[in-house]
């Protein structure tokens, strides 16, 4: 009986160990399999990369004088004139998405700038235009065109966008869905969302176009500034159309960082203002001069009164009560000055105008001044050129 035993415990020792070995020749051949697939997709990549390739290299630029030849007067205009200037291949797309890549960068300047220093520069980054741009190329046809075309781009890319976000909303409520729980069950571990949803840019243009056409206000500006409901714009979710009001003509595209913003840009630029000049008399100086003494003093006074050890650093102490920035009209202001002479009807777009952009007769003087100095100098510079230029070419 014992030996009856240790055969059947062999036996089924070598059944387990051939089953064994079946499974591992099973997982080899899937696995092969799946190097195979791999390899396979690799290679139909790396051909699609090649006859890509191959498509674009008649257009390659391979010599020196190929390049010098390709960069004629109009292909640099084309090139360096607009956004998204491409050369020696066609253009990728009617709607490049250079406008999502643009910088929004806050001026991190330790100065402000003046308002005729900005007036200045506007100045000259215009002289730089007139002077750089070629209207012979640049007709009024060929620029409609390229700025339709960035108005496509930017559109599109709003578009894009708003469906990015509704997707990725839709995706959050469907995994707060699931991970809610009935009264007395365990709380449930939060599902991971799905990053399927930022690669599929098809996906995101259908929402986004859907959207579109339910509320045209969050993609244009129209002319009598309509916006839709929110009753309105709940009734017309059912369909996939805007059924509201007439919104009138669309003037422009709205910009989601832009639009509304006081300047126009996505960080104000702070602007410095001189300070005016002291109109104070020697006896006034003296008086503020004898407070200022008085008050130092007597916090002095209180502080040593009070027998306290101040550890909070210099740069953090209040002195006083703090200022209510908001209902402060104790501040270097020019509206009284702007506004002296305007009538407040007729004169009321004047008034109105952001201080940023109010000049004056001090500021134009300045640009002029400052411009009249660069064109002497400039000139200076090209008569001393040329004159080196003779006495080489003499000697």
């Amino acid at each position: 009986a014992k030996n009856e035993r240790s055969v059947q415990n062999a036996l089924r020792q070598e059944e387990l160990r051939r089953q064994t070995a079946l499974a591992f020749q099973d997982h080899l051949r899937a696995q092969q399999e799946k190097r195979d697939a791999k390899r396979e997709l690799v290679k139909r990549a790396q051909q699609l990369l090649i006859e890509e390739l191959e498509q674009e290299a008649p257009l390659w630029l391979t010599t020196p004088e190929e390049v010098e030849a390709a960069f004629t007067e109009e292909a640099e205009q084309l090139l360096w004139a607009r956004p998204q200037g491409v050369l020696g291949v066609p253009n990728p797309s009617l709607d490049s998405h250079f406008w999502q890549y643009e910088g929004h960068t806050w001026d991190m300047s330790k100065t402000y700038k003046t308002q005729s220093e900005l007036l200045l520069e506007d100045f000259e980054e215009e002289a730089y235009l007139t002077t750089n741009l070629d209207n012979t190329i640049w007709t009024p046809k060929r620029i409609a065109e390229q700025e339709e075309l960035e108005r496509k781009a930017k559109l599109r890319a709003n578009v894009r966008m708003e469906g990015r976000k509704s997707l990725l909303m839709r995706q959050k409520e469907f995994l707060d869905e699931e991970q809610e729980t009935k009264a007395g069950e365990p709380p449930k571990p939060m599902p991971v969302p799905s990053l399927g949803v930022l690669a599929n840019v098809k996906a995101q243009e259908k929402e986004g176009a859907e959207l579109l056409l339910k509320d045209p206000t969050k993609f244009f500006i129209f002319d009598n500034n309509a916006s839709v409901s929110s009753d309105r714009d709940s009734e017309s979710s059912e369909s996939s159309a805007y059924s509201g009001p007439s919104l009138g003509t669309p003037v422009d595209i709205r910009d989601p960082l832009r639009t509304g913003q006081p300047q126009g840009r996505v960080f104000p630029i702070g602007v410095g203002k001189l300070p005016k000049p002291d109109t104070r008399t020697e006896k006034e100086k003296k008086r503020q001069e004898r407070e200022e003494r008085l008050w130092a003093a007597a916090q002095a006074q209180a502080k040593a009164d009070s027998g306290e050890i101040d550890l909070i650093p210099e740069e953090d102490r209040e002195i006083g009560e703090p200022i209510d920035y908001d209902n402060n009209d104790d501040w270097d202001s020019d509206d009284e000055e702007w506004i002296k002479g305007l009538d407040a009807d007729l004169d009321a777009d004047a008034i109105n105008v952001p201080r940023e952009f109010r000049y004056r007769e001090e500021d134009i003087d300045y640009v002029i001044e400052k411009l009249e100095n660069r064109a002497r100098a400039m000139q200076s510079h090209v008569k001393n050129t040329i004159q080196t230029m003779e006495q080489e070419a003499r000697s």
